[in-house]
């Protein structure tokens, strides 16, 4: 009896395996047919616009098609009736003719009057064909254009990355100016849902901000060698322009997420930011030479200006930009830490160039340095992170912890 009771739950267990895996071939067979809607879908998206155009066309072909069919019915009543008012008016004539003293000219007043009809709806006739013939020469200058638009697309993306005027190259880093103008026009060529680029940055940057976690804003750089290289195939762009194509990419993305970026590496460091600022304040009244600026470099107003050049790097959030504002910081401390020396061509080592860069810090209006470093750290690559813009981050890293351990105490009893 037991036996036979396992039988029958064996057999029931079978059965339902079987309608499970029939269920699923049902479901895989239906995503397959969902899968091809969606390629066909986005197949014909591209040409809605001209079938719009298209059945518009159809549509005014219709009625002018039917106004004509008027317009003919009311020739054909016209050739009759000019043709009976011709008989009358011949009746009329001979009337005349016998008889000088009755002349009837109503048939010759009605005719005028019909022939000035007739031209009217010659005109009209006229006017419509020409309509037509416009929306014909529009249908295929539409057709045409929407042919050329990817191309011509393309060819604007190739011609902006090669016209753009390189500032400084780092080892396979890549750096150009800020242009307003030329990054919106980038902008307006990617950041469109109707282009696979913009569709996919919208979708990206709407992930990053709904979310607003560590691991969706860990995909920003994955993401931005992903667009490279899928504008790489599609557009045909070379790979010597892969770097100011990334430059343009990240002002783009970043421009969309900053606030997200932000306020995750505020959350990590705003305690210390605190500390930061508050140390500036008592630090800026030390010497240079307190500080640690070498005695040959204590000439302190030749800092200050790097030190205020340095504050625009706030106003930054793209990672490049802001190391490029800490490059220029650095270089100006070292034409400037030069000149005080009074000689062009003093090596002027680490050892020496920190204290500068510290002295700029603490003069420099930064009130989120430790967010920007984090934001660094975060978002650099590791090829950026070895060559020279890696040493920026270093130093900046550096001055930053170097002014918020900072202990008043042991800076006051320093002499003079």
């Amino acid at each position: 009896m037991l036996q036979q009771e396992i039988e029958t739950k064996s057999i029931h267990v079978q059965n339902c395996i079987l309608a499970e895996r029939k269920h699923r071939e049902k479901a895989s067979l239906e995503i397959s047919k969902l899968k091809s809607n969606i390629q066909i879908i986005s197949l014909i998206k591209p040409f809605r616009e001209l079938i719009q155009t298209r059945l518009c066309r159809i549509s005014l072909q219709r009625e002018m098609s039917l106004k004509c069919v008027v317009i003919l019915k009311i020739k054909r009543a016209e050739s009759t009736s000019l043709l009976d008012d011709t008989l009358g008016l011949k009746s009329d004539l001979s009337i005349y003719d016998n008889d000088n003293s009755v002349m009837t000219i109503t048939p010759i007043n009605e005719l005028l009057k019909q022939s000035t009809n007739f031209q009217h709806f010659v005109e009209l006739d006229s006017s419509l064909s020409k309509i037509l013939r416009e929306l014909e020469d529009k249908y295929l200058s539409m057709f045409k254009n929407l042919s050329r638009i990817p191309f011509q697309r393309s060819v604007s993306i190739r011609s902006l990355l090669k016209s753009t005027t390189i500032e400084w190259i780092d080892s396979g880093v890549t750096f150009h100016e800020y242009d307003p103008q030329q990054q919106q026009l980038f902008n307006s060529l990617i950041y469109s849902r109707s282009y696979k680029e913009g569709e996919l940055i919208s979708h990206v940057v709407t992930t990053i901000n709904s979310k607003q976690d560590e691991e969706s804003l860990a995909q920003v750089m994955p993401f931005i060698i992903y667009l490279i290289e899928l504008m790489a195939q599609s557009h045909h762009i070379e790979k010597e322009s892969f770097s100011v194509l990334k430059l343009y990419l990240s002002r783009l993305i970043f421009s969309l997420i900053s606030e997200t970026a932000m306020r995750f590496a505020m959350l990590k460091t705003r305690e210390l930011d605190i500390t930061f600022r508050q140390n500036q304040l008592w630090l800026r009244k030390l010497s240079a030479l307190q500080i640690g600026v070498p005695e040959s470099f204590c000439d302190e107003k030749l800092f200050l200006g790097a030190a205020s050049l340095l504050s625009e790097i706030s106003f930054y959030v793209t990672p490049l930009d802001i190391l490029n504002v800490f490059r220029n910081t650095c270089r100006t401390l070292l034409d400037q830490a030069k000149k005080g020396a009074n000689d062009p061509d003093i090596q002027i080592d680490a050892d020496s160039f920190f204290p500068i860069m510290i002295f700029a810090c603490i003069h420099a209006d930064i009130w989120d340095a430790h967010v920007i470093v984090r934001h660094l750290n975060f978002f650099c690559s590791a090829q950026e992170k070895v060559v020279e813009v890696g040493y920026y981050i270093s130093c900046l890293e550096g001055s930053t912890q170097y002014i918020t351990t900072a202990n008043e105490e042991s800076f006051l009893e320093q002499p003079e």
